[in-house]
């Protein structure tokens, strides 16, 4: 990342925004419902059939793909995750108001992250593919004739692609936690150096799923205040116990400064600099000196050509 800078940068601004999560399948409703405080975690103990001891879950339980423009068809071709990815998708292009010619297609791209991408997908296959070897059962019917599709990580980056038409770089991160960010700072990097005017980017994830559950508990990583659900994520309290397992996505559009300004399209941000680094410490954790942090916000002031004070 942060690419080396031979040339000037051009100004990248953020023009839209979609979201499909828990809390709101759209930025009006997430907005006002995250202001209001109201958790959106809930017991999921009476629907996972795997014995964890963190039952809790930040679920989207009002999502149909048919509200979003999507066909069955497609939907039977799609993970979870691209499904939600189109659906925030579509939301953040309406909102900027872009309207994508061939011109601008062939100067627009996409990039996405995701830690697990349809892992979900494969989980179930395998679990069908198991019963059929133990009942001696043929197992050519228990597999998913879309499955290598959905599992692949690249899909929900091809499938935006080639659901909007856009012709530009099509990537996936997966950089686990910092995966949306760095997703964004892709972006940013590629309008400012010239190699995009427009980049569509996010993350989507929606690893609800034993796999996930069982790897998060082996490492007691997620919260078990399973008796209280909407008091499980507390990240700043000191009886915090872990994280809680959530699905969702969040898209945004970025554009160069004077191709938004040409449109006259409303302007949410700016990006100013972006940079990611390892700590190379520990998968969860930092040095108790705060240096590795200290430097990537050094690094990223730089880039953005701002000073501490």
């Amino acid at each position: 990342m942060n690419r080396k800078k031979e040339h000037m940068k051009r100004r990248v601004v953020m023009t839209g925004a979609g979201v499909i999560t828990p809390c709101g399948l759209d930025v009006a409703s997430f907005w006002e419902n995250s202001r209001s405080g109201k958790s959106y975690v809930s017991s999921v103990a009476d629907e996972q059939d795997f014995p964890f001891n963190s039952r809790v879950a930040g679920k989207i339980r009002d999502f149909d793909w048919n509200d979003h423009g999507i066909t069955e068809s497609e939907a039977e071709q799609m993970g979870r995750p691209a499904q939600f990815a189109v659906a925030a998708a579509r939301q953040a292009i309406a909102d900027s108001g872009l309207e994508l010619d061939d011109e601008l297609r062939g100067r627009a791209g996409v990039c996405i992250a995701s830690a697990i991408a349809d892992t979900p997908a494969a989980e179930r296959v395998f679990a069908r593919i198991k019963d059929s070897i133990y009942a001696s059962h043929d197992i050519s019917q228990d597999v998913d004739r879309h499955l290598f599709q959905k599992a692949m990580f690249n899909a929900i980056a091809t499938t935006l692609s080639g659901r909007f038409g856009l012709h530009g770089e099509a990537f996936v991160m997966s950089t686990g936690c910092t995966g949306g960010i760095d997703a964004v700072g892709y972006g940013f990097e590629t309008i400012a150096h010239g190699d995009a005017d427009v980049m569509l980017v996010g993350g989507s994830d929606a690893p609800l799923t034993g796999i996930s559950y069982s790897s998060f508990d082996a490492i007691s990583a997620t919260s078990q205040k399973n008796d209280d659900p909407s008091r499980a994520s507390s990240p700043f309290d000191i009886t915090r116990d872990g994280f809680v397992l959530g699905e969702g996505c969040g898209m945004i559009v970025l554009e160069e400064y004077e191709h938004a300004l040409a449109r006259g399209a409303f302007v949410y941000a700016e990006v100013k600099g972006y940079d990611s680094l390892s700590n190379a410490w520990h998968m969860t954790d930092l040095p108790k000196d705060g240096s590795p942090l200290a430097h990537l916000f050094r690094r990223v002031m730089d880039d953005a050509g701002v000073r501490p004070e």
